[in-house]
């Protein structure tokens, strides 16, 4: 038997007013900023580099770049997917969503660059969050990666290449 549930309090109730409002009032700044002007990169690859801007940044990029726009940033995207933050899902389906093949040139060609960390601890960070993006990708840069990671010498990231290559089996 399903019960009724209890009636929202006064509290709840403001609270999810507030929160309505607050929404409406970004989804005008939103269409008055679009309509006022044309996305600017340079504006859009600052607030990715800023933590408090960057959700916004990329539901723009998301919603209204286009794919032109968008392959313009991927170099600042894919840096994003080396790390993990909350923007990580968004980030990841930017980037999902461009065509595949152009994405996987761009990762071949910048491999290099993606992989290394100044720590060892971002290192293992980095090979797991560009694991877990690839594999919805590519199975042949997913196994190179893993890998290249089961040949390094940290032990964290070695485990990581050695679940994807597990994964890459079952699959």
């Amino acid at each position: 038997m399903i019960y009724p549930k209890e009636p929202m309090k006064d509290k709840e109730l403001s609270l999810w007013a507030n929160l309505r409002r607050k929404e409406m009032g970004y989804l005008q700044a939103r269409a008055l900023y679009l309509k006022g002007t044309e996305p600017n990169d340079e504006i859009f690859r600052s607030a990715l580099r800023n933590p408090s801007e960057r959700g916004t940044a990329l539901r723009l990029i998301k919603d209204c770049y286009t794919l032109e726009q968008k392959k313009q940033i991927l170099r600042e995207l894919l840096e994003l997917s080396r790390c993990d933050h909350s923007d990580l899902q968004l980030t990841w389906e930017i980037i999902l969503s461009m065509p595949r093949e152009y994405v996987l040139s761009k990762i071949e060609e910048w491999m290099d660059w993606l992989i290394p960390a100044p720590t060892e601890k971002e290192q293992y960070v980095v090979y797991r969050s560009l694991l877990a993006l690839f594999i919805h990708m590519d199975e042949n840069i997913t196994y190179r990666l893993a890998k290249r990671a089961k040949e390094d010498t940290d032990e964290d990231v070695k485990e990581a290449g050695e679940d994807y290559l597990q994964l890459l089996k079952r699959k």
